[in-house]
């Protein structure tokens, strides 16, 4: 998966460097890196744990946590930059925004939910 990435990315990153490097910094911008460069973070998190065979459970516990947080914030992202397009779409009308922020909101309530019960039993 991580050489996938790393392919993925060599082949754009020109297009890259030329639309999003050299761009005005502003929230997309910022949501787009961090969507983009994340998952380099958490598939070495997930490769990394293959090997460790003498970690405690304090230690195992530290990293599956991680994990865990550095996906959800990933996919609130790439999410969030889903809620951001659509509204642009569809006129970036005024109700619209607010329904999709109180249904983002709603949706990460509802991934935090589970994971926060998982990480208390």
């Amino acid at each position: 998966m991580l050489c996938l990435k790393a392919y993925d990315t060599l082949l754009t990153f020109d297009l890259e460097v030329n639309l999003i490097w050299k761009a005005q910094w502003n929230v997309m911008k910022v949501l787009f890196i961090l969507t983009r460069y994340l998952p380099f973070f958490d598939t070495t998190i997930s490769i990394s744990m293959q090997f460790l065979r003498h970690a405690s459970v304090a230690e195992c516990e530290v990293i599956y946590a991680s994990l865990t947080w550095v996906l959800f914030i990933g996919m609130a992202f790439a999410e969030a930059i889903l809620t951001i397009r659509t509204w642009a779409v569809c006129g970036s009308k005024k109700f619209l925004g607010i329904s999709l922020s109180i249904l983002f909101i709603i949706q990460l309530g509802a991934q935090i939910g589970p994971i926060y019960m998982y990480w208390k039993s």
